[in-house]
Formats: C-alpha cells, structure tokens, sequence
C-alpha cells in the first residue's frame, strides 16, 4: 500500500510541473529578440554632411554607410535621408524640411 500511495503522489507532482509552464508563451529565443528590440531605440538624426561622400551624426556620433550604431546598419545615406537596417528590417529618418511657407 506504501508504494501505491508514493505512486500516487508522485504523479500528481508530476502533473503540477507540467501544469506550470505556459504551453502558448513565444519560445525562449524569440522573447530575448524581442526585448533586444525593444531595447534598442532608432537612433536619433541630427545632421547629415555631404560632400564627395555623405556622412551623418546619430546620436553625437559621426558615420557613414555600411557602419553600426546600436544594432542597426547604415544602408545609404542621401543629403535629406538615412536608410537603417536591421536584419530584414528597413527604417527611413528624414531631416526636418527647411522650406517654410509664410
């Protein structure tokens, strides 16, 4: 009768720990990418200097195409814009527009 009772009890403790995890919860993996992401904000676009190539400052830092800043790569650079990439991910920033209509 002892081994039918710790049997017993046995199984049912088995069944809580099954019981506690979240069989719906994202996977271990896509939850870290997720907080990476949003950990990481878009840079901030403070200017953009073109001359025979185009720089730009994000964030107090000089760069140009193909470098990294925060996780995110710089793509292309045009006197108005700053193309991010991150992965598959695509991101367009844009200086504010000087022409100003009276």
């Amino acid at each position: 009768m002892g081994k039918i009772m710790r049997l017993t009890i046995l199984l049912l403790l088995s069944h809580q720990v099954i019981a506690a995890e979240d069989p719906t919860a994202p996977l271990a993996g896509y939850r870290a990418s997720m907080a990476e992401v949003q950990q990481a904000p878009l840079p901030e676009l403070q200017s953009i200097v073109c001359q025979k190539e185009c720089y730009v400052v994000l964030n107090n830092q000089v760069l140009s195409v193909g470098e990294n800043i925060q996780g995110y790569q710089i793509a292309k650079v045009t006197d108005s814009s700053v193309i991010l990439m991150r992965g598959k991910q695509r991101w367009e920033l844009q200086l504010f527009s000087l022409d100003i209509k009276n």
